[in-house]
């Protein structure tokens, strides 16, 4: 049965008029200290503030790995989530919002970031749809939604991240598709760009950076966020 949680996340305002808005990645079950939060050193390098979320189901006692930043039965993450970056919003230094996310961590920033209609986004092997391969989400449902009907529960929650942009949200997306991750790039990556084929608002970029579930280098995103940080301050 899940535990209580903490909802935890890290914001640390710098003076910038762009907050880099950050979801990890799954992390392994092996994985012992938490809350866990990556990528404060790249707000630092791209001169902007750091918001950075934790997944709630992470760290309990049930090994979890990631809920991509969905509700669960305790933690309403899907409120939490837009309320703390208002928040940020209204009362920090920053004006304009870049999301960031890889797999997992992509499902949270495309999701949050179409919240936000003046917002820009980079995810790199964004999971998209949580009932294709590899599927976990009646497993993890099981122990964050304990005796719900998992049909219920995915018609309660949203598992195709792809239909917030079936009309377009506002928001800017630049996407990092590795093409030898096959299960990414035939599984997930087409039903994304399906949906926003043809539009502006929406940057494609693929690669061969290894075989599996393999990020890009930091050569292929760095400069890409930072023209990103830079078209947000014009």
């Amino acid at each position: 049965m899940e535990t209580n949680r903490w909802f935890d996340f890290f914001y640390e305002d710098r003076g910038s008029k762009v907050t880099f808005v950050v979801f990890p990645a799954a992390v392994p079950s092996s994985f012992e200290t938490y809350p866990f939060f990556t990528s404060r050193s790249m707000a630092e390098k791209l001169g902007a503030n750091y918001l950075c979320f934790a997944d709630p189901s992470v760290g309990g006692n049930e090994g979890l790995s990631t809920f991509w930043y969905l509700n669960t039965r305790r933690v309403r993450t899907q409120t939490l989530v837009p309320a703390i970056v208002r928040h940020a919003l209204q009362t920090g230094s920053g004006e304009k919002l870049l999301f960031f996310g890889s797999s997992a961590g992509g499902f949270g920033a495309l999701m949050y970031s179409s919240m936000f209609p003046s917002s820009s986004c980079l995810v790199m092997n964004p999971r998209i749809d949580l009932l294709v391969p590899p599927v976990w989400f009646d497993e993890y449902a099981s122990f964050v939604y304990p005796g719900w009907d998992t049909v219920k529960l995915r018609n309660k929650l949203p598992t195709n991240v792809a239909k917030f942009y079936a009309l377009p949200p506002g928001n800017r997306v630049v996407y990092l598709q590795n093409r030898q991750d096959k299960n990414y790039f035939e599984n997930h990556y087409p039903q994304f760009s399906s949906v926003v084929k043809g539009r502006s608002d929406a940057e494609f970029v693929l690669g061969d950076w290894g075989v599996g579930h393999v990020v890009p280098p930091r050569d292929e995103y760095m400069p890409r966020l930072r023209r990103m940080v830079a078209r947000l301050l014009t």
